[in-house]
């Protein structure tokens, strides 16, 4: 299944993207530093890359995760960005928690809000879910920029919350609810 949207492809993850993914992890590395986690060497490898592939497909076949990835409609091959519903929770909570990043190239261009628009709708029509979290350090104003564009509420904050670039890191956790996202 692909997404469209007026200027984006947003493809799920799978091994024919395998190379482009590589290249865009390497060209991105140090752009992401700040606001990612500190990642072994061999995580950027081909083989790492391949197997984290196949575990993301196994994943959305049994729905606990849905990886994306997007490029222009211009340029249907090349990556420019990255979003993941992950640790999706069935039952009375139809929850999950939204990643996402983008390539340096790309960025104040407003791809990423439109690839998360998309896959927002997938979420809430498609997976059926009622609650996506996001969680973001707070000196990263672009990402908080996006978020609050998409609607989504700053519910508070979590304290040291995930270890980023080495160091614990304190979060401010947004969320967007079905029936506000089908309001817009």
């Amino acid at each position: 299944m692909e997404l469209s949207t007026t200027r984006l492809i947003v493809r799920p993850q799978n091994q024919e993207m395998l190379d482009e993914l590589v290249a865009y992890l390497a060209r991105n590395r140090e752009f992401h530093r700040p606001w990612a986690p500190l990642h072994p060497e061999a995580w950027y490898a081909r083989a790492e890359q391949a197997r984290r592939l196949l575990k993301s497909q196994v994943d959305a076949r049994e729905g606990r995760g849905y990886r994306f990835w997007y490029a222009t409609q211009a340029k249907p091959n090349r990556m420019i960005g990255h979003a993941s519903l992950s640790s999706v929770v069935r039952g009375a909570f139809q929850s999950c928690h939204l990643g996402y990043s983008q390539d340096q190239t790309a960025c104040g261009q407003g791809y990423m809000t439109e690839a998360l628009k998309a896959i927002l709708h997938f979420a809430f029509e498609e997976v059926g879910l009622h609650r996506v979290e996001a969680n973001v350090v707070p000196q990263n104003q672009a990402s908080r920029g996006v978020l609050e564009r998409l609607s989504f509420v700053q519910e508070g904050a979590a304290r040291r919350f995930l270890k980023i670039n080495g160091g614990w890191e304190d979060h401010l956790r947004f969320a967007i609810l079905r029936e506000e996202f089908l309001a817009r």
